[in-house]
């Protein structure tokens, strides 16, 4: 019967040594597989690998039986917890929770998921943090928590060194905590949508670094780049500062100033349209053996400084929509006629 499945006891423990096959556990979920609201991807040795739940509501706990799981997708659910079985998902490499609405919490057990990858996690606006937990997804390589409620940027990311790509749009997030320079894999960062002001937490990272030569002697410098413990002490040649290639901050309504952009050592690409930007400051001259693609389109613009010009990795500028002048549009296209840059205005 079902009921041998689970033990009933105070603490409810899942017991999946009931199913024989991964089929068997197909078989037992309430669920109608017709490739639309629910299907499932099964390999040659008959293993479900892959599992997607579209509007289906209390997701039974059998699916945490699919230890052979690969992929999970459940979306527009009344889920409010994710159970701490999600544990026993060990060769998980993707997650993807979209539109559950009443999603307020993740277990610390996911930090078990030693195989995740990939994890997305959109429009769940009760979702306020993260678990302590989540700094052992030591294999995390990609990030998305987007339109849910977080005010600021968890700690618990932060200890995620291998992540590549970090996309937290539409929160609420403002401010840039210093414990961000771990992140020193991480080359795109997306915080289009917050509620930034400037740019002051990223210029704060590289006070807090150290040089090298100010680390104590005895300590090995490849200790210091791959032993979390030193993370507080990474110079300033290993932080975020300098693995950052991308940064979007788009629709952030009150983010006024670019001030200190210069000290992102590989910025490639700089997006941030839709914002209050009142003007360019000249320190993104810094940038000129780096930046590739700048947008400043729908901003409070009323000039562009003549360092753009010197801008040698520079190809694409967008300044639309701005409160430019009919002279200031005219000095701008004349400003960078025989340059290399396209210029939209």
């Amino acid at each position: 019967s079902r009921k041998s499945i689970r033990l009933s006891d105070d603490n409810e423990v899942l017991n999946c040594s009931y199913f024989k096959t991964d089929l068997d556990i197909i078989k037992i979920l309430p669920y109608v597989f017709d490739n639309v609201w629910a299907e499932y991807t099964i390999n040659s040795a008959e293993q479900i690998i892959e599992l997607r739940l579209n509007e289906k509501n209390d997701i039974s706990l059998y699916l945490y039986c699919l230890k052979n799981l690969q992929v999970l997708t459940i979306v527009s659910s009344n889920l409010i917890h994710v159970p701490i079985e999600i544990r026993n998902l060990k060769q998980l490499i993707r997650l993807t929770l979209y539109y559950n609405y009443d999603l307020v919490s993740v277990p610390d057990e996911i930090g078990e998921l030693k195989s995740l990858i990939q994890l997305n996690i959109y429009a769940s606006p009760k979702l306020l943090s993260l678990p302590h937990g989540f700094k052992q997804l030591s294999n995390i390589e990609q990030m998305s928590i987007t339109y849910c409620g977080f005010k600021q940027i968890p700690k618990a990311i932060t200890g995620l060194i291998g992540l590549r790509s970090l996309d937290l749009r539409y929160n609420k997030i403002t401010s840039i905590p210093y414990e961000m320079k771990r992140l020193r894999s991480l080359t795109d960062l997306n915080l289009s949508g917050n509620l930034f002001k400037s740019l002051d937490g990223f210029t704060r990272l590289k006070n807090h670094s150290r040089p090298i030569d100010q680390i104590n002697s005895t300590v090995n410098p490849q200790d210091i780049s791959t032993d979390t413990r030193f993370t507080t002490l990474l110079p300033y040649k290993l932080t975020l500062l300098n693995s950052l290639s991308r940064l979007d901050m788009s629709n952030n309504p009150h983010l006024t100033d670019l001030t200190g952009v210069g000290i992102f050592q590989n910025l490639k690409f700089l997006q941030v349209w839709n914002s209050s930007i009142r003007e360019i400051p000249k320190d993104i001259v810094k940038l000129s053996s780096t930046l590739e693609f700048l947008n400043l389109n729908d901003n409070q613009l009323t000039d562009v400084p003549q360092e753009l010009t010197q801008m040698s990795k520079l190809e694409t500028l967008y300044v639309r929509d701005n409160r430019f002048s009919n002279e200031t549009l005219v000095k701008i296209k004349l400003m960078f006629k025989g340059t290399n840059i396209t210029v939209a205005c």
